[in-house]
C-alpha cells in the first residue's frame, strides 16, 4: 500500500536542501577568496651584483691634516746706534753677511761683524780684549793682516788700513765707536726699523734700529674639537718654511681664547722646532707657516678596491685572481692600510687581474683616476624644501 506524502512537507524539505546548498557554495567560494587574499606577494625583482675585473695598481694610502701653524718670534735688538747726524743710506730687512753695511750716518757706514761681545769702545793700537779678537778674526777671514789673538798690534793696524782703503774710506787704522756692530752668527736675517731709519732722518744716538730673531720662538696650531679626536697622540708633524721642513710633535693642547683647542708644538726632542734655522724665519713677530699632521701613516704598495677583498669566517682575507687562462684562484692577502675605498695589501703583485663585485653602473677601468676603485654612486639632487622648512647651517 503506497505511502502518501503531504504537499507541505515536500516543500519544507526542498527549502532546507536549498539553504544547505547555498551555505556550501558560499563556504567554498570564501575559502578560495581567502587563499587568494592572504597569499604572500611575489618577490620584487632585485638588481644582481655585477662581476667586474680590475688590475692591482701601485698606490699610497694615508691621511694628512693640512693646517697653518702660528709662529711667534721675539725680535731682539742687535745694538744701539752710536752715531749722530743725518742718515745718508738705509738698508732693507733681509740677509746680511760679514762686513756688509746696514746704514750710513753723515757718510759713515755701520757694518756687521761676527761676534757676541758688543763693540763698546774705539779699536786702536795698544788695546786687547774679546772685542779686538772679533775684529782680528774678521780681518783674517777677509784675507787681511791681523793679530792671531786678542791684541791690537801693528798687524791689526795694517789690516784695518787695508780694509778702509778697499771701502774707499780714510785710512786711519782706527775703528771708531758705532762703525761696527757684533752679530752672534753671520750670515743672518736682520730687521731694519724703516719707520725710524730712512735717508734724511736725523739720529741723535741711542736708537734701536736693527734687530734679529731671538731663540725664543713659539709654534701653535688652532684646532677644532673634531680634529683633536682624529690626531694620534704620537702624530708626526712637519712644519714647512720655504725649502726647509722641520719635524715637530704636540707637546700639549690647551683651550684657546675662544674656547677652541690650541696645540703647542715643539721639536721631537722638546726643543725649538726651527733650531739653528730660526734666523731664516720671516722677520715678523707673528707669522703663519704650513704644517702637515699625519693622521694615518702613509703606506705604499699594491692597492686593490676594498670591494675585491673577501673576509672568511676565520678572519683571513683574500682576493680572487684571474689567471691567464681565465681560471680563478683565491689568493690570501694581508691588508696593510685602507682609505677611501682602496686598500694597500701584500700577497699580490702590481698588474695582477682580480675580480670584484659592484652594483649595476659601477664599471671602473684599471687605469681610471680612482686607481681602479668603483666610482661613487650618483646621488640625485635633493628636492627643494618648502620655504617654511628651509634651514641654513653655519659654515664651519
Amino acid at each position: 500500500m503506497a505511502r502518501n506524502t503531504k504537499p507541505g512537507s515536500t516543500r519544507r524539505i526542498r527549502n532546507w536542501l536549498g539553504i544547505i546548498l547555498a551555505i556550501v557554495v558560499v563556504g567554498v567560494t570564501g575559502f578560495w577568496a581567502g587563499r587568494t587574499t592572504v597569499a604572500p606577494p611575489a618577490p620584487l625583482p632585485t638588481s644582481a651584483a655585477k662581476e667586474l675585473t680590475t688590475s692591482v695598481t701601485e698606490a699610497t694610502v694615508g691621511r694628512m691634516l693640512n693646517l697653518n701653524t702660528r709662529v711667534e718670534t721675539v725680535l731682539v735688538p742687535v745694538a744701539e746706534n752710536s752715531l749722530s747726524g743725518v742718515v745718508t743710506f738705509a738698508g732693507k730687512s733681509g740677509e746680511y753677511v760679514a762686513g756688509q753695511a746696514l746704514y750710513s750716518v753723515s757718510g759713515t757706514p755701520v757694518r756687521v761683524i761676527p761676534g757676541s761681545t758688543p763693540f763698546y769702545r774705539p779699536l786702536s793700537a795698544g788695546i786687547a780684549g774679546p772685542d779686538v779678537a772679533q775684529l782680528n778674526a774678521f780681518l783674517k777671514s777677509k784675507g787681511y793682516k791681523a793679530n792671531s789673538g786678542s791684541k791690537f798690534d801693528w798687524r791689526t793696524k795694517v789690516g784695518v788700513k787695508a780694509w778702509q782703503k778697499k771701502l774707499g774710506q780714510k785710512q786711519t787704522g782706527v775703528i771708531a765707536v758705532g762703525e761696527i756692530m757684533a752679530i752672534p752668527k753671520l750670515p743672518a736675517r736682520l730687521r731694519i726699523d724703516t719707520k725710524n731709519l730712512y735717508a734724511g732722518k736725523r739720529l741723535q744716538g741711542g736708537e734701536n734700529l736693527v734687530s734679529r730673531i731671538g731663540t725664543d720662538v713659539g709654534f701653535t696650531v688652532s684646532l677644532q674639537r673634531e680634529q683633536v679626536k682624529l690626531i694620534p697622540s704620537d702624530a708626526k708633524i712637519t712644519v714647512r718654511s720655504g725649502d726647509k721642513a722641520w719635524p715637530a710633535k704636540i707637546a700639549k693642547i690647551d683651550a684657546g681664547e675662544e674656547g677652541n683647542p690650541v696645540a703647542k708644538l715643539t721639536g721631537p726632542d722638546g726643543g725649538t722646532i726651527c733650531g739653528d734655522d730660526c734666523g731664516t724665519l720671516p722677520l715678523k713677530e707673528d707669522t703663519y707657516l704650513p704644517c702637515d699632521i699625519e693622521l694615518v701613516p702613509a703606506v705604499t704598495g699594491p692597492a686593490v678596491p676594498v670591494a675585491a677583498i673577501k673576509t672568511g669566517v676565520d678572519g683571513k682575507t683574500s682576493v680572487l685572481v684571474v689567471n691567464s687562462d681565465g681560471t680563478r684562484t683565491e689568493t690570501p692577502v694581508t691588508v696593510k692600510e685602507s682609505q677611501d675605498g682602496m686598500a694597500v695589501v701584500s700577497g699580490v703583485k702590481v698588474g695582477t687581474k682580480i675580480v670584484f663585485f659592484a652594483r649595476e653602473g659601477e664599471e671602473p677601468g684599471p687605469n681610471t683616476s680612482n686607481n681602479g676603485q668603483p666610482p661613487p654612486e650618483e646621488t640625485p639632487p635633493p628636492e627643494e624644501a618648502p620655504p617654511s622648512e628651509i634651514t641654513t647651517e653655519p659654515t664651519p
